[in-house]
C-alpha cells in the first residue's frame, strides 16, 4: 500500500470503513441540509467516532456535494501509519429519496454519460477548493480524496486534473466508480487497435505538438494509480474489472518488450487525442489503478444493496485485490 497508507497492510479493512464512514457522512449533511435527516448529534457519528472533525461542506446550487474532513489524531488504530492524512476530502453520490433532490444530481450524471464531467462547475470548484487545502496541509501526501458512485466520478476528474496540470498525485480510493463503457472487449480487440492505432500514427505525423501533449498526459497518469472499490455485481462499476483484464490479455497477446507498450499507448493516446479533439475526457481510460473487488450481493433482488456504499463498511467484507500498472502486467496483492 505504501507508506502513506491510513494503516498498515494489516488495518486495510479498517481504512476502507472508515473512508466508507465519511463518505456515508458527506451524503447524511446533504440530507440535514434539506432537513430531511435526524438530529446533530447522531450526524456527527459518521466523522467524530474516527477522529475527524469536519471543516466545510463544497456546494453547487445550494446542494452539498462534497465534504471536508479534518484529521485531530484522536483514533488510536490511526497511530500504525507513519503519515496519517490531514485532510481528506469525501464526495457523494447520486441521492434518488426524496425525489425533490435527485434533479441536482442528473445534471452532472448526464455531463458523465457525455465524457463532460471534466468541465463541470462540481469538479472545477472541488480542484480549486482541493489546491487550497494541499497548500494549506503544505505536502499532496496529507491530503487525500475519496467518493462513491457519482462522487467517486468528480473525485477521478479532480485527481486526473491534479495529476496532469499540476504534477500533484493524491492518494484517491473510488468506491463504486460508474464506468460508461469499456473499449478493451477482447473478442473487437484487433479491430480496437487497428482503427486507433492507424488514428494515432495519423495524428503523430500531422499533429506532432497535440500528439506529444497528449503523450505527455498519458504519460502523467502512468504513474498514478487510484484505488477502484468495485462489486462484480454491480453493472454501474463492473467493467472497470473488464476493462483492466482485457487489457492486459491483450498486452499479453501482443508480446513482450516495448513494442506492446507502444501500441496499446498509441491505441489510448487515439482515444484521448479524439476525445480532446471533440472537447470531451473519457475518465475512466486509466493506465494504472489498484482493484479491490467483492461479490457481495450477487442476488439480481439485491442489485442497489451493490452498489450502495454501505456494503463497503462491513467489517467481514470478502475481497480480493489487484494492482494493474502499465508498465507491467498485473498482479495479485
Amino acid at each position: 500500500m505504501g507508506e502513506n497508507s491510513l494503516y498498515n497492510e494489516s488495518d486495510e479493512v479498517n481504512r476502507r470503513i472508515i473512508l466508507a464512514n465519511l463518505i456515508k457522512g458527506a451524503y447524511s449533511l446533504e440530507l440535514h441540509h434539506h432537513r430531511i435527516y435526524q438530529e446533530e448529534e447522531k450526524l456527527e457519528s459518521w466523522w467524530t467516532k474516527f477522529g475527524f472533525e469536519h471543516v466545510s461542506n463544497l456546494e453547487d446550487g445550494g446542494s452539498y456535494y462534497g465534504a471536508i474532513f479534518k484529521n485531530n489524531y484522536t483514533y488510536i488504530p490511526r497511530m500504525s501509519s507513519p503519515n496519517p492524512p490531514e485532510f481528506i476530502i469525501a464526495f457523494r453520490g447520486t441521492i434518488i429519496e426524496p425525489k425533490g433532490l435527485i434533479s441536482k444530481d442528473l445534471s452532472h450524471n448526464w455531463k458523465f454519460v457525455r465524457h463532460k464531467l471534466h468541465r463541470s462547475p462540481r469538479v472545477l470548484k472541488a480542484f480549486d477548493t482541493v489546491l487550497r487545502i494541499v497548500e494549506l496541509a503544505r505536502r499532496p501526501q496529507n491530503v487525500w480524496l475519496t467518493g462513491h458512485s457519482l462522487g467517486a466520478a468528480i473525485s477521478l476528474a479532480v485527481g486526473r486534473k491534479l495529476v496532469i496540470e499540476k504534477d500533484l498525485k493524491l492518494e484517491t480510493f473510488l468506491f463504486n466508480p460508474p464506468i460508461v463503457s469499456s473499449p478493451f472487449e477482447f473478442s473487437k480487440f484487433v479491430n480496437f487497435f487497428i482503427k486507433t492505432t492507424v488514428h494515432a500514427t495519423i495524428s503523430m505525423v500531422h499533429e506532432s505538438k497535440k500528439t506529444l501533449e497528449i503523450g505527455e498526459r498519458f504519460n502523467k497518469l502512468s504513474s498514478w494509480a487510484p484505488h477502484l472499490f468495485i462489486n462484480k455485481n454491480d453493472p454501474i462499476c463492473n467493467g472497470f474489472i473488464s476493462y483492466f483484464e482485457n487489457r492486459d490479455m491483450m498486452m499479453a497477446w501482443m508480446g513482450a518488450g516495448s513494442a506492446k507498450k507502444m501500441v496499446y499507448k498509441c491505441s489510448l493516446i487515439g482515444l484521448i487525442g479524439k476525445g480532446i479533439r471533440r472537447d470531451w475526457e473519457p475518465i475512466h481510460l486509466l493506465p494504472s489503478a489498484i482493484l479491490t473487488i467483492t461479490s457481495r450481493y450477487h442476488s439480481p433482488l439485491d442489485l442497489f444493496k451493490a452498489h450502495e456504499i454501505v456494503a463497503w463498511m462491513e467489517k467481514d467484507l470478502l475481497w480480493d485485490k489487484k494492482k494493474y500498472e502499465f508498465n507491467e502486467i498485473n498482479h495479485s496483492i
